[in-house]
């Protein structure tokens, strides 16, 4: 009985390679504990051909494809673009955590005006300064004078669909108001 390997032999094998019929396969723990199966098949020479021969057929020239020189080049771009955003990004960061800075500082001293604009408006300081400073009085019964008209308050809504003059007219009466505004 010979022992024969399940090896997948990538060049063509002269001679049989089939098991023997009947023939029980050993496990893989006996058929590697042998020292020539530990190593794979010597590549035998077809008959009438030497090594050498075969070693120089086989032996290829080396070329780097082209797909792999583009596709290096499109890893380097979208590596130095990565790089790029990531950069801008970090920009991006500083300057909102700037400007998160600026709006804390700002609504400190917005809350610190309020309350200057609010004291600002104390009646009683305003009332001595200008009894104090300004020289003024309260007034007197005889500084007091009240109005009477005998005539009641009148006010007339216009439906302005009905106050539809020409255009003329209204850019006439435009032109008047704004030149009563600017006097």
């Amino acid at each position: 009985m010979t022992k024969t390997a399940n090896f997948q032999y990538a060049s063509p094998v002269y001679g049989n390679t089939a098991r023997e019929f009947g023939a029980m396969p050993q496990p893989a723990y006996e058929r590697y504990a042998e020292p020539e199966l530990l190593y794979p098949p010597r590549y035998i020479p077809a008959p009438g051909r030497t090594e050498e021969e075969v070693i120089t057929d086989v032996r290829t020239k080396q070329a780097i494809s082209p797909f792999t020189v583009i596709g290096s080049l499109i890893v380097g771009l979208l590596l130095v673009f990565s790089l790029l955003a990531q950069t801008r990004l970090n920009a991006v960061a500083d300057d909102s955590a700037k400007f998160q800075r600026q709006i804390r500082t700002l609504e400190t001293d917005r809350t610190r005006l309020l309350i200057e604009y609010e004291c600002a408006f104390n009646f009683s300081e305003i009332e001595a300064y200008a009894i104090n400073t300004l020289g003024m009085q309260k007034p007197t019964e005889g500084q007091i004078h009240y109005l009477q008209m005998s005539v009641p308050d009148k006010a007339v809504i216009l439906n302005p669909s009905e106050n539809q003059g020409s255009l003329i007219d209204r850019v006439s009466d435009t032109l008047a108001s704004l030149g009563e505004y600017l006097k």
